[in-house]
């Protein structure tokens, strides 16, 4: 590998010895290495010394970053991970290891389709994880600043996520105005160590220019120091100069240092003959420039003989890398604008990687051209292939300016395309302002129409926005139908969400008629059945024909292809209960889509699992997915939090984290009231109601939910599954006395469960009742409701409320003088809530029984959950239906187990049965 100076690690032993230090300490897991300092400083060899060591000990990585690549796409990555891709490909699940080897271009990608660019970036996540199992690895870039965007998103991606595995980075980074670490290493990396590299010492200095083969004098190369600031590379140059020169100086003459140090190079540069710069223009030009390469296009291999020996350029194979990044800008930018247009044109003639050759037409044009944006699209389509949106971005972009002014309808595809890869490419606000303009110049009509309903597909969820595009774009479409039904499928989504079932059901209808006139249409017919397929069944209707139909028509997803057939029946079995089935759909759903490489889709159905774990009391799990959910969302840059917050605050408040859970609510809120989303509304609103009521608050919990029946009703909402509120609210207003809203809530909720055979609703309304006959001194009245909500709601896997029920009957039975049973009650309800993991709830109940009174059991008696245990396992029944029983673990039941046989002095399952009997005959 070529060096940044020559001999530059003169003076470095400092640096050398710290280097040394932190990789010669065994890598615990990842960490970095960041080697700073300005151009010329020396980084390079410092870096190379670093591979020496980390070669010792583990796998080297290496790429050497530049910047004629740092405008194309994969060029790290592909130095990184392709030499290690055949050790580990096939540990990689197919829809990763098929994104990466597109991306690393060994593969075409299949059928043509669009890469996920996350997904790539899982890729190299797995590819990393499988080769850290076998042996520490280094990843080594040098002049990070270049790594192109596609790489940087990859690997960031992946670095981020990395916890134990021993991957060291070491980077080599040009500190100068306008340079940036793409990787963001200092941030991306815990405990970066840095290595600022300043000047070097006087005598090392000295010794590197005697290098040059001429002596200088102490009192010159004290000069020389200080005019090159202690930087190796601009000494040397100063040093050149000199010799050219002649090294002594008349008495008050000024050294060779120009203000610009180009200047300086450009002395050096202009000695050289024509066919010398030739090829050196060549060389600057090229992405990887070989003898071969110059040879190819016209330029003399002999030529390079004289930049060798000048040390301006190294050889290595047939590899050509110029000694330093400015001898390469200063031969590109000393050229004249025609010399430069010629070679980038001859470049254009060999290459063969679509991208370069694109790039070198366009560089090769000195205004539109044809060819030029034809070949630009072309590349475009090839980065966006390999799942680098933002570099097929760049491309759609390039092939705008290269269109000729009277190519209207060309300019305005290549615009949408630009905008279309920037909304992939986590860019929707400079995505929309794109598209915005070009509609504004736009005439009224189907193109425009169609334009207006991408731009809407940008701006979701700001709903109102969205609604205003889709009704301007309606009047616009004419008679393209496959268009209007797509519009008409949208604008369903928009009015479910601002919750007026009637017309999205009625605009899903009309788009579900036009989409069946049309041939060809699986698409458009899936997207409108599905939405109609909700909103119906959202009114108490019979929707399975609907589903089904959907369903049938999946098969490979469409670009950012949101709420498939499958997602909403997920959401269907939700909303009824059936946790258990919506958990496999959802998660089923969620394989189909990584298995087609739709990694980004992922986070509504993530967000959709974690609405059915948070109900199923699986916090821990809610928990992850909507990490996973936020961390995509906000890499794809859409603002979807309206939808995750409400989740999040659910899950904490369960949990007993009630600011955590007030403060996400409330945000939600904020995010729902400028979006005009009332659906989520609706949902941060119940979980603020439940975060006072969980602070013994029915006012302020009342305050947040009384809106809320007004506006389900209003909506025509007949699914009582969606916004399980009303229990909560019932609650509230027997805190205030408010005993007849009570009433006549619960009668509702009642007749809603009864009618759609919803369990949840069922158990909560005879909770309900219960509460109110409690509040009226109708304890055996009460009493027979929570008994009969016990048994509903043990139908279901939704502790939370179980235990709640568990709580209020375990209290009734105290007011009843039930010591015993109130004692078993209130444990059992205690073993769930601290299953679920809520301890503010199992810390009501434990102020219950601390209210019971009367003797405390001794330390041999058995506790009530032990009580509970152990009747069941006398009863013959096995752990595992024990702990589903009790909405337990297997666990918790093994281990209550253990601690009963101790306090019986019992041996096995048959002497605790004959035991129980004893206890209870005497």
């Amino acid at each position: 590998m070529p060096i940044v100076a020559p001999d530059a690690i003169l003076g470095r032993e400092e640096e050398l010895a710290d280097a040394a230090r932190f990789l010669d300490h065994g890598p615990e897991g990842p960490r970095v290495l960041l080697l700073e300092g300005e151009a010329g400083i020396g980084k390079t060899t410092l870096w190379l010394d670093a591979i020496r060591i980390a070669s010792a000990s583990g796998r080297v990585l290496v790429s050497r970053a530049s910047e004629a690549e740092a405008k194309l796409s994969f060029t790290v990555l592909t130095d990184l991970l392709e030499p290690a891709l055949n050790d580990v490909g096939d540990e990689l699940p197919a829809p990763q290891r098929r994104a990466l080897e597109a991306a690393l271009l060994l593969e075409d990608p299949a059928g043509g389709a669009k890469l996920d660019a996350r997904a790539v970036s899982l890729g190299a996540l797995g590819a990393l994880r499988a080769l850290a199992v076998r042996t520490p690895v280094t990843l080594a870039i040098d002049d990070v600043q270049w790594t192109d965007a596609p790489s940087a998103r990859a690997l960031s991606f992946a670095l981020r996520r990395l916890v134990n595995e021993p991957v060291t980075v070491v980077a080599a980074r040009r500190t100068a105005l306008g340079l940036r670490d793409p990787l963001d290493l200092a941030k991306t990396m815990p405990h970066p160590h840095r290595l600022v590299l300043g000047p070097i010492a006087t005598d090392a200095l000295g010794r590197l220019l005697r290098r040059l083969g001429r002596a200088f004098p102490h009192p010159l190369v004290l000069r020389i120091h200080e005019a090159s600031g202690g930087n190796p590379f601009f000494a040397l140059e100063i040093g050149r100069a000199l010799i050219r020169e002649g090294v002594r100086l008349k008495a008050g003459e000024p050294l060779p240092v120009p203000e610009d140090l180009q200047a300086l190079l450009r002395d050096r540069l202009e000695t050289l003959s024509v066919d010398v710069r030739d090829v050196l223009l060549i060389a600057a030009s090229s992405v990887a420039p070989t003898v071969d390469l110059i040879e190819t296009v016209g330029g003399s291999g002999l030529a390079l003989e004289e930049p060798v020996r000048a040390g301006i350029v190294t050889i290595r194979g047939s590899a050509v890398a110029f000694t330093h990044p400015l001898l390469a800008s200063t031969v590109y930018a000393d050229a004249t604008p025609s010399s430069r247009r010629d070679v980038h044109r001859r470049l254009a003639g060999v290459a063969t990687n679509p991208e370069e050759r694109a790039r070198h037409l366009a560089l090769s044009s000195s205004g539109p051209n044809a060819e030029v944006a034809a070949a630009l699209d072309e590349a475009a389509l090839h980065a966006r292939a390999r799942g680098a949106p933002q570099a097929a971005a760049e491309l759609n972009e390039l092939a705008f300016t290269a269109t000729p002014e009277k190519d209207l309808a060309l300019r305005q595809r290549r615009t949408k395309s630009q905008a279309g890869n920037l909304f992939d490419a986590g860019d929707p606000p400079r995505a929309r302002e794109i598209l915005g303009g070009m509609i504004a110049l736009l005439e009224p009509g189907p193109s425009r129409a169609e334009a207006l309903c991408l731009l809407s597909e940008f701006s979701w969820k700001d709903l109102r926005r969205v609604s205003e595009l889709l009704q301007q774009a309606l009047l616009e479409v004419g008679d393209d139908s496959r268009l209007r039904s797509w519009i008409l499928s949208d604008w369903a989504w928009v009015g479910l969400d601002v919750c007026d079932l009637a017309v999205a059901a009625e605009r899903a209808r009309s788009a579900v008629e036009l989409a069946e006139s049309l041939d060809d249409n699986a698409y458009g017919l899936r997207l409108s059945l599905s939405i109609q397929a909700l909103a119906e069944f959202l009114m108490g209707r019979e929707t399975g024909d609907l589903l089904d139909r959907a369903v049938r028509l999946q098969g490979a997803l469409a670009p950012a292809d949101l709420s498939s057939p499958a997602t909403c029946l997920g959401r269907q079995l939700t909303w009824a209960g059936k946790l258990d089935a919506a958990r496999q759909t959802f998660e089923s759903e969620l394989v189909r889509y990584r298995e087609q490489g739709h990694e980004t889709s992922c986070y509504e159905i993530l967000a959709h699992l974690a609405d059915v774990e948070s109900r199923a009391g699986r916090l821990e799990r809610a928990t992850r997915h909507l990490d996973e959910a936020t961390d995509i969302a906000a890499e794809a840059g859409v603002d979807v939090l309206g939808e995750i917050l409400p989740v999040k605050a659910a899950v904490e408040c369960t949990a007993g984290q009630l600011d955590a859970a007030r403060g996400n609510a409330m945000q939600g809120l904020g995010v729902c009231d400028r979006t005009g989303d009332l659906w989520n509304e609706i949902r941060c609103r119940s979980v603020l109601g439940l975060v006072e009521l969980s602070l013994d608050d029915p006012a302020a919990a009342h305050a947040w939910l009384e809106p809320l029946p007004g506006f389900t009703e209003a909506m025509g909402l007949r699914e009582p599954g969606v916004f399980p509120f009303a229990p909560d609210l019932v609650e509230a207003l027997v805190g205030l006395d408010e005993l007849d809203q009570a009433k006549q809530l619960t009668e509702r909720l009642e007749e809603q469960g009864a009618a759609s055979g919803r369990a949840l609703a069922v158990g909560t309304a005879e909770r309900c009742h219960g509460l109110i006959a409690a509040a009226l001194g109708d304890l055996p009245g009460a009493a027979i409701r929570l008994e009969r909500s016990f048994k509903e709601l043990q139908r279901i896997p939704q502790p939370f409320e179980l235990g709640r029920t568990m709580l209020v009957a375990g209290e009734v039975q105290r007011r009843m003088k039930k010591k015993r049973s109130s004692r078993e009650i209130l444990g059992g309800s205690i073993a769930i809530f601290e299953e679920l993991g809520a301890p503010l709830w199992a810390e009501k109940a434990r102020a219950g029984l601390a209210r019971i009174g009367g003797r405390a059991p001794s330390p041999d008696e058995l506790t009530p959950t032990e009580e509970q245990v152990a009747r069941l396992v006398a009863e013959g029944r096995t752990n595992r239906e024990v702990a589903g029983a009790l909405f337990v673990s297997v666990h918790t039941v093994e281990a209550n187990l253990k601690r009963i046989y101790r306090k019986l002095r019992v041996r096995s399952r048959t002497e605790l049965a004959r035991r129980l009997g004893d206890r209870s005959r005497s």
